[in-house]
């Protein structure tokens, strides 16, 4: 046991990241909070975790509803189909998840938080298929301290790595996503100021960035009558410089470029039960860009909790993006497939879709993004579970997830998935569950996103959260 330990400490340096439980759709900015307490310099927490999920035969099953359908001529050429059949995917096959995790907690205020997931795609694929199985790590380094100014506390934090199921500032942008880069916070009673860089939207999802980096000054927490308090937000955005290509004269050079940006956002809480937000971004044009609209919005609210034998998650928001607030951030050339190989089989690409990704909601911003030049971008979603407890761990399960896509200029759709499931749980994060569930792994888009089947499958899932 003793050379287990020194070989964890060895590769802790190198960095890896525990990860969030990807069900969770998390209000975080990256930053994890780190206890305080005196550690000895040999503090090392171990965790262990994993999963397993498989849908029945699906043979002949199509599509009701995809942000492409494989007749889409971009689908078509790159995979050479010519039908409506959701496409080969791990779910199909049974695949497994193991995730290591280890925190170094030597010093107070300090933490390095790291993860080794190894993932094994598709039973059927073969024992050791290795185009099929992959091994990959996340890290995090937190640091969490405060200093004592004229007897006033200030607060600070810092976090550099990977941020898993991330949603920055209320998610205008950035949210159910998975990020790398740095974020700080210095604080001081209900003040705030903030730095957050998201590294590379270019490669591994394709929102077409090199880097994004917001500054925010906030006020946090205000309390106002009883177990209310509120918060506001103004923050610049520095996202990079973007042409509009809609706006060229007739030798193609650009009229319009799109930069910069600014955000107001506002929040009002009840205690921990329910929360309501609200975000309205402008991005900077320069140049004769005509009539087009650089602004975004979004309305929030989620709540959480408990009631009896009843206990419910849930969200609800409106997003509304302007023609150029979107403006370049999209890269179609990103890919979860070798394009060298067909289908069948072919689950990990230049790019890696993780199985995890496949439990959060349907959206995020690059729902979006990739309606380029097509008008304004706008719909309502509302997401969320509710569990009831039957008898000891036995619980059912609802989860619900819809909303519409509605473009000025383009093609509208709807969606609406579901899962309705029988569960046992006999300890938190560990159990089993059958379920009927119209969600399905899309492989074939230029971000992690799901396919909607026109017919329920049946789902079969095992976690297990153990040490």
């Amino acid at each position: 046991m003793n050379h287990f330990l020194w070989l964890v400490l060895a590769l802790l340096p190198t960095g890896f990241l525990r990860a969030q439980s990807p069900a969770d759709d998390s209000t975080t900015t990256g930053v994890d909070t780190v206890r305080t307490t005196p550690r000895s310099s040999s503090d090392v927490v171990l965790h262990l975790s994993g999963g397993h999920l498989y849908q029945t035969y699906v043979s002949g099953r199509h599509t009701s509803f995809a942000d492409r359908l494989l007749t889409d001529p971009a689908i078509a050429s790159r995979w050479g189909v010519s039908n409506t059949q959701v496409s080969d995917n791990p779910l199909y096959h049974g695949a497994s998840w193991l995730a290591f995790t280890a925190d170094l907690l030597s010093v107070p205020g300090l933490k390095l938080h790291g993860e080794i997931t190894g993932e094994h795609r598709g039973i059927s694929y073969g024992v050791g298929n290795t185009r099929n199985m992959i091994v990959f790590p996340r890290f995090l380094f937190t640091l969490d301290t405060a200093v004592e100014i004229a007897g006033e506390k200030i607060s600070a934090r810092l976090s550099v790595g990977d941020s898993v199921n991330a949603r920055i500032d209320q998610g205008l942008t950035f949210y159910n996503i998975d990020v790398q880069g740095a974020f700080a916070r210095v604080g001081w009673r209900w003040l705030a100021l903030y730095y957050e860089n998201v590294g590379d939207g270019m490669n591994t999802i394709g929102l077409g960035f090199d880097d994004a980096t917001q500054y925010g000054i906030a006020l946090e927490d205000v309390p106002l009558i009883g177990e209310l308090n509120a918060g506001a937000r103004f923050g610049w955005l520095d996202y990079g410089r973007k042409p509009f290509r809609g706006r060229v004269d007739s030798n193609l050079n650009y009229l319009a470029w799109i930069e910069g940006g600014t955000t107001l956002s506002a929040t009002l809480a009840w205690g921990d039960k329910a929360r309501f937000y609200a975000t309205y971004g402008q991005r900077g044009v320069v140049g004769d860009a005509g009539a087009i609209d650089p602004s975004a919005l979004l309305l929030g609210a989620e709540s959480e909790g408990e009631w009896g034998w009843l206990r419910w998650k849930g969200r609800a928001e409106y997003r509304r993006y302007g023609e150029t607030f979107n403006a370049g951030f999209v890269n179609y050339n990103v890919y979860y497939r070798d394009t060298a190989a067909g289908f069948y089989g072919n689950t990990i690409g230049p790019s890696l879709y993780p199985l995890q990704t496949y439990l959060r909601p349907y959206n995020q911003w690059a729902v979006y993004t990739r309606h380029q030049e097509a008008g304004s971008v706008s719909g309502p979603l509302i997401q969320g579970e509710v569990w009831a407890r039957i008898y000891g761990g036995l619980r059912l399960r609802l989860g619900f997830d819809m909303g519409d896509i509605n473009v000025e200029r383009g093609s509208s759709t709807s969606y609406a998935f579901y899962a309705v499931g029988l569960g046992w749980e006999p300890r938190k994060g560990t159990g089993i569950e059958l379920a009927f569930t119209n969600r399905a792994m899309n492989l074939d888009e230029h971000y992690p996103t799901l396919y909607e089947y026109a017919d329920p499958v049946l789902e079969v899932s095992l976690r297990w959260d153990a040490f």
